[in-house]
C-alpha cells in the first residue's frame, strides 16, 4: 500500500503545449493528505486558497478484483471549486461566508487486468498522459513531427470530435 504523502502540482508545464497565456494555469500546487473519506478511498486537498469550501482536491481508490473479476479499477477524481464572487456592499455591510459558485472536476477511471504487467499498465499511463498535453510528440520513425492531441482542445475549448 503506498502511503499518503504530500503531492506537488508542478507549474513547469511547458506553455506552448497547454496553449494558454493565463498565469494561474502554471500555479505549483500542493495537495496534502486529508485522510479517508470512505473506506480505501484517500483524499488530498490543496489548502492554497484558506477556504476550506473551495479547496481544489483529488481522491484515489485502488479497489482488487471482486465476485469473480480478474481486473482491478483505479480511481482518481480531482475537482477544482470556484467560490461565488461577494462584497462587503449588502444590507447589513457584512459580506456573506464564502460559497461554492460550481466546480470543474475530472473523473479518471482505469480498469487493470490482474493478468497484465508493471509494464503494460506503465505503457497505459503514458499514453494516457500523452493525450492530455495538446501536442504529442512524433514518433522514433519521425522524431520532428508533432500532432495537436483532440482531448485537450475538447477540455479547453469545449469543441465537439468531428
Amino acid at each position: 500500500m503506498t502511503a499518503m504523502a504530500n503531492v506537488y502540482v508542478s507549474r513547469n508545464v511547458d506553455r506552448n503545449s497547454l496553449k494558454t497565456t493565463d498565469v494561474a494555469a502554471y500555479t505549483t500546487h500542493t495537495f496534502s493528505p486529508d485522510g479517508y473519506v470512505s473506506p480505501g478511498v484517500a483524499q488530498y486537498v490543496d489548502r492554497v486558497t484558506g477556504v476550506p469550501v473551495g479547496f481544489p482536491r483529488m481522491t484515489l481508490s485502488v479497489r482488487p478484483p471482486a465476485n469473480g473479476s480478474q481486473v482491478y479499477k483505479v480511481v482518481c477524481k480531482v475537482a477544482v471549486p470556484t467560490l461565488e464572487v461577494t462584497s462587503a456592499n449588502t444590507e447589513t455591510g457584512y459580506q456573506p461566508a464564502p460559497k461554492k459558485a460550481y466546480e470543474n472536476a475530472c473523473h479518471m477511471e482505469w480498469l487493470l487486468p490482474a493478468r497484465g504487467t508493471e509494464l503494460e499498465r506503465t505503457h497505459l499511463l503514458h499514453m494516457v498522459i500523452s493525450f492530455l498535453v495538446a501536442t504529442l510528440s512524433a514518433s522514433d520513425s519521425d522524431p520532428t513531427g508533432t500532432t495537436g492531441s483532440p482531448v485537450g482542445t475538447a477540455i479547453i475549448k469545449l469543441e465537439p470530435v468531428f
